[in-house]
């Protein structure tokens, strides 16, 4: 178990990797400042977390960003990690249906993210919890 988390980790940063030029001086100064590698460690010290490989496309996402522009500052790229650990990615599509429309109901957030009429309690409680977190 230990050896495929190790597995997956390389895998990640690999990937990581290539989506960067390194070539570029400012990317690759990022990558080798502390600040960037705190942001590493962080990651990958709550890696059992992203328990999905939809949650580890965010984590590789998020770090690939977080080395190759300044858009947002160090502190809110950790917020956005503990973010992944902390929700499901239930809780993430129902934000995406959210975001991607001008005006939603519970409805028609189900159809957009593919569930049945059977989960409206489970959507219930997630826009309650997520309106806490707001």
């Amino acid at each position: 178990m230990l050896q495929d988390e190790l597995k997956e980790k390389e895998e990640t940063i690999i990937d990581i990797m290539a989506r960067l030029d390194l070539q570029d001086e400012k990317i690759a100064e990022r990558v080798e400042s502390r600040e960037y590698q705190s942001l590493v460690k962080k990651t990958f010290r709550e890696w059992a977390g992203a328990e999905s490989e939809e949650k580890r496309v965010y984590i590789r996402n998020i770090l690939s960003n977080a080395a190759a522009t300044s858009v947002s500052s160090d502190d809110v790229v950790r917020m956005y990690i503990d973010w992944i650990n902390q929700y499901s990615e239930m809780h993430f599509q129902v934000i995406g249906a959210i975001y991607n429309s001008g005006g939603i109901t519970r409805g028609e957030i189900w159809r957009k993210i593919g569930k049945g009429l059977c989960g409206k309690i489970l959507l219930m409680l997630i826009s309650t919890s997520y309106l806490f977190v707001i």
